[in-house]
Formats: structure tokens, C-alpha cells, sequence
């Protein structure tokens, strides 16, 4: 008499050699033994296409082993951890296969195709860079000048916060260090033909906070500071 396989549902004349082969009872096994680490692997930030091509087997089985830990199949938090995993993952096979990390380091892919595509340089550009160093060359004699002479002055033009290197002296990455700008700027001075003598006098330099200056960019200063300079202080004042 012909048993019935508890896993496939078939009967079989053998039950315990059938049972070695039953794909049913191989899929309950695995997912037993694999289900956790299955599981801890899926939630690392690997995709269930993924773990197919890791464990060998379809789509079906990997669900199977999810949910039978009680993890919803879409239910894992995408964070930096999993970002980062699947990046690990999508450089190590670049790596495998063409020797690279990214596909813009292959032959006409990325930027390396694109760099190649020929583009006018505008004619204006080499005029304006060595018109910013000349204004920036006479700027610094200025400040040199200006703190020989114990002048520079101590607190930033557009906040009214007080220059961390005021009494000495200080890391050159602090962004409430002391630092030299143009009331003007030099784009627009460039761009008015304003001379590079009148644009790095010092009527036309002011000083600010790192921080300012560094997100000023190519903004006038009245600009500047009518547009961000109160809130700039209230934001860097609560910091302090």
C-alpha cells in the first residue's frame, strides 16, 4: 500500500526513500536551517534577487524563508547600512568582471566617454581668473597691512558675532574665523570693468565670518546680509 507524503501530498510505495528526494521536504528543510540567516541577510540589504543568485534557488524559496522568520517582504528599513551594502555589493562585481568600481572608469562609459566630446571653452575665463588673482594678491597686502597696524577689525560684518581669532590663535577650519571678502565682488566688478585697483581697495574689502564667506559666493554684501544676515546671527548665535 502506497504511503502518503506528508510534504508533497503524493503517494508513494516508499516513504522513506521518497522522502530523500521530495523537493517539498528539501524546500521545509532548507528554509529550517537557512530561514535565519536568510533572513539576517535580506535585512543587511540584500534584494531577494540577490539571495536567488547567492543561494541557488528561486524566488519562491527565498519568500518562503523570509516570511516564516515573520519579516515582511517589504517591511526591512532601507538605511545607510543597507545603502552602503548594496554598494559594496555593486562595486565588488564591477570588480569581478571589469576590474573596476564604477562604470565611469570603463572605456566610453560615464564621464570618461563624455569628457571626450569636444565643447567651446569660453574665451572670458582665463581673463577673469588672472583678474581674481590680481584682486586677491593686493586684498591679502591689505589685511597684512591692516595687522601690523592692529586694525583688522573684531566682529563680522554681516552678523555682528565676535571673530574667534580676535585675541588669537584658532583652528583654520572654525567658521567663525576672520576672513576677507569684497563689498563688491570681484564677478561683478569684473563684469562692470571696474579696475582691479578700485576692486581690491579697501573701501571695498570687508571682513566676516568663514562661514559667510564661504556661502556668500558672487552676492554684493548689502545683498547679503539684507537677505541672510539676521538669520545667519540667530542660527550661529544659538550655536554658541
Amino acid at each position: 500500500m502506497k504511503d502518503v507524503c506528508k510534504y508533497c501530498k503524493i503517494r508513494h510505495n516508499n516513504f522513506g526513500s521518497h522522502v530523500k528526494e521530495c523537493t517539498e521536504y528539501k524546500d521545509l528543510e532548507l528554509r529550517l536551517t537557512r530561514s535565519e540567516v536568510v533572513k539576517n541577510d535580506y535585512l543587511s540589504g540584500y534584494s531577494i534577487h540577490s539571495l536567488c543568485k547567492k543561494y541557488g534557488v528561486g524566488r519562491p524559496f527565498i519568500e518562503r524563508c523570509i516570511v516564516n522568520t515573520g519579516v515582511g517582504l517589504r517591511g526591512f528599513k532601507y538605511d545607510d547600512n543597507s545603502r552602503e551594502f548594496k554598494q559594496k555589493q555593486m562595486r565588488d562585481t564591477l570588480m569581478d568582471r571589469y576590474g573596476v568600481i564604477n562604470y565611469g572608469q570603463l572605456d566610453n562609459q560615464g564621464y570618461s566617454g563624455l569628457n571626450k566630446i569636444p565643447y567651446k571653452y569660453p574665451s572670458f575665463f582665463d581673463n577673469f581668473s588672472e583678474y581674481r588673482q590680481k584682486i586677491e594678491m593686493l586684498t591679502q597686502r591689505i589685511v597684512r597691512r591692516l595687522k601690523v597696524e592692529g586694525n583688522l577689525p573684531t566682529h563680522c560684518s554681516v552678523t555682528g558675532i565676535e571673530f574667534a581669532d580676535r585675541t588669537g590663535k584658532v583652528n583654520p577650519n572654525d567658521f567663525r574665523k576672520r576672513s576677507a571678502d569684497h563689498i563688491l565682488s570681484i564677478l561683478y566688478c569684473y563684469i562692470h570693468k571696474i579696475s582691479v585697483e578700485e576692486a581690491a581697495n579697501i573701501n571695498n574689502i570687508t571682513f566676516m565670518l568663514k562661514y559667510c564667506n564661504t556661502i556668500k559666493g558672487n552676492m554684493n554684501l548689502q545683498d547679503f546680509k539684507e537677505q541672510y544676515g539676521e538669520k545667519l546671527a540667530a542660527l550661529l548665535k544659538h550655536e554658541n
